[in-house]
């Protein structure tokens, strides 16, 4: 609760900078303050009253690792992100829009009610169409925030409707007393299952989940490089983690409704996500599809329904956040210099950029699912749980789509040591601490798995 607390100051904060004329510290005070809130979210750990707000709110062992990991990336993106603010004239909108997303972020994995997981989404959601068209001069921008707030808007309208329905049979928006209800044998059937469907949709769409996974190349592209960060990031940890509370928690003793979608869709997600990706020309375009056959590696968690599941997610969504920090980072260092994130802007660049080269070759190996590297683990955790109740059919899928991304992680790397480049890419001071805080975790998680893992 505290945690949520100075991240709101922090916000109104940024907005105080633009009229007490101090915007241009804005970004380093954020950077500040959201280290001082990992450290007060580490000290709710076990915290003896986790229920705020009416019980709105549950800051339960769960939340408080899901918060600390939006956290932690928040930090690394704002690291990362310093050409971002280079705009004077914007530094406190974007800082204030950035922190304001990660409210939503909090309130969405630390929801009771689902009234506050829907503010927690429309928070989120908001701040994130708004930085996506933060280029006003780039016509991709403008594209990518209206596709995004069109489909967004059409998205949240299906998770409305879906709470409405559930509201409608259960009496309740609490994810306890739905929890009770639906296990003394629900008899509103018809409003239940269409209710479940409804959510099931508006979430796999903030996942990027296929078949709801149209907009996000294109929105991917257009945005800005740190907005796509932001987006492949926190955005889809935020939404993942309330897709596992709410199906785990509420719907639990309902899978036999649920569980026969969700796994088509997780398994066709991987297959398609991967393949598509095989055929891409741009990096940027590239980690779209990875992102979306990565949703589909995260509904195993969802699958899963046992506590296993909760923890897998947990380590996977770090490990998967920073080797997608660093990625964007190289990406976007490349993007300064050659005006582009297509393949052909990487040729070359690995014979004068060393950290560029190892930090590229980690990212894209702990992604690939490749040991000893943290997403071997995440992964691994992740199918574990899985199979604790099911069969291995859609660990076989999964597994094959690893393969498949294999191809295309290694074809950036291939394409560093293509041909020759006189030019050395400049990284700033932030961008290098990035890549080198990246690189020691990204190794540190897959060495000590356990110790991590069984952390919470």
């Amino acid at each position: 609760m505290k945690t949520l607390v100075i991240l709101s100051s922090l916000g109104f904060l940024g907005i105080l900078s633009e009229i007490l004329n101090f915007k241009k510290i804005i970004h380093k005070i954020a950077i500040v303050g959201l280290l001082v809130a990992l450290g007060i979210t580490v000290t709710e750990w076990d915290n003896p009253i986790p229920m705020y707000f009416y019980n709105m709110v549950s800051f339960d062992n769960q939340s408080v690792a899901f918060t600390a990991v939006i956290i932690i990336t928040g930090i690394l993106w704002l690291l990362s992100s310093i050409s971002f603010f280079d705009d004077e004239q914007h530094i406190a909108d974007k800082t204030t829009l950035v922190l304001f997303s990660l409210v939503g972020a909090v309130c969405m994995v630390s929801y009771h009610n689902l009234t506050m997981l829907f503010i927690g989404i429309e928070i989120l959601s908001i701040c994130i169409y708004v930085l996506a068209g933060s280029k006003k001069s780039d016509l991709s921008s403008n594209e990518s925030a209206m596709k995004y707030f069109l489909m967004g808007s059409f998205a949240t309208g299906f998770l409305l409707m879906g709470i409405a329905f559930i509201y409608g049979a259960s009496a309740s928006f609490d994810i306890e007393e739905i929890k009770t209800y639906m296990e003394n044998s629900p008899k509103n059937t018809e409003l239940v299952y269409t209710g479940i469907l409804l959510l099931t949709i508006g979430l796999s769409f903030k996942i990027s989940a296929v078949p709801f996974h149209f907009w996000a190349p294109d929105v991917y592209e257009g945005a800005p490089i740190q907005v796509t960060s932001l987006m492949s990031t926190i955005v889809k940890t935020a939404a993942i983690a309330a897709f596992f509370k709410l199906f785990t928690t509420s719907f639990g003793s309902q899978t036999g409704t649920w569980e026969p979608t969700l796994t088509w869709i997780a398994g066709i997600t991987v297959i398609a996500g991967n393949i598509i990706a095989v055929f891409q020309s741009n990096a940027k375009r590239m980690l779209a599809y990875s992102g979306i056959s990565h949703a589909g590696y995260l509904l195993l968690a969802v699958l899963a329904n046992n506590e296993n599941g909760g923890n897998a997610l947990i380590y996977y969504t770090l490990a998967y956040s920073i080797s997608t920090i660093v990625a964007f980072t190289v990406i976007s260092s490349v993007a300064n210099v050659k005006g582009n994130t297509d393949f052909e802007s990487f040729k070359g660049l690995g014979k004068k950029n060393p950290l560029l080269v190892v930090a590229t070759i980690i990212s894209m190996l702990s992604l690939a699912g490749i040991p000893p590297f943290a997403g071997f683990f995440g992964k691994y955790f992740l199918f574990e749980s899985y199979l604790e109740k099911h069969g291995v059919e859609l660990i076989i899928v999964a597994l094959v789509g690893s393969a498949i991304s294999i191809y295309y992680y290694f074809r950036l790397i291939v394409t560093m040591f293509k041909g020759d480049s006189e030019e050395i890419i400049t990284l700033t001071l932030t961008a290098k601490l990035v890549l080198i805080i990246g690189i020691i975790l990204t190794i540190a998680m897959g060495i000590c798995p356990d110790m991590i893992k069984g952390g919470w």
